[in-house]
């Protein structure tokens, strides 16, 4: 219910600031106080039931084009290749953290998540349990940025 809160303390701050600038040279746009125009806003809440359970076999089945995709991509991977193709940089992780992702016990309970488009580019933040064999879920959010119409984990 936390990133519920921050969602809701998101768009009440940065949807009513949204002004029309004064004109300035004949050109009137809208943008809000910190200069950043909104695009598109949108929120999905998954059913109690929507889970990632299943996994990639092989780095050619990877086609990263939706939040969800990246995301079965990222408990899916295998070495560092594969690794950095899902934060599209160069990434080198050590051996135990491929094995540790990879226990077959792990898959992910998909929360909700927030669509933000500024100035052309797109950003997802997505909120999911990860359950691990211990049976306890750790909560975790995601960001994630469209670039060349894949989508790249921003985190490190």
């Amino acid at each position: 219910m936390n990133f519920l809160k921050t969602i809701i303390i998101i768009i009440v701050i940065f949807i009513p600031i949204t002004v029309f600038s004064q004109k300035h040279d004949g050109i009137c746009s809208e943008v809000n106080k910190i200069g950043i125009k909104i695009d598109k806003l949108s929120f999905t809440s998954y059913s109690d039931n929507s889970f990632i359970k299943e996994r990639y076999e092989n780095i050619s089945q990877v086609k990263n084009e939706t939040p969800e995709d990246l995301l079965k991509s990222q408990f899916s991977v295998k070495d560092n290749n594969w690794l950095s193709l899902n934060y599209n940089k160069n990434m080198v992780w050590p051996e135990d953290k491929f094995k540790k992702i990879n226990d077959p016990n792990n898959y992910v309970q998909l929360l909700c998540k927030l669509d933000i488009q500024i100035n052309n580019e797109s950003y997802s933040l997505l909120k999911v349990n990860l359950i691990t064999s211990s049976g306890n879920p750790i909560s975790i959010c995601i960001t994630m940025k469209k670039e060349a119409n894949k989508m790249a984990d921003n985190g490190k």
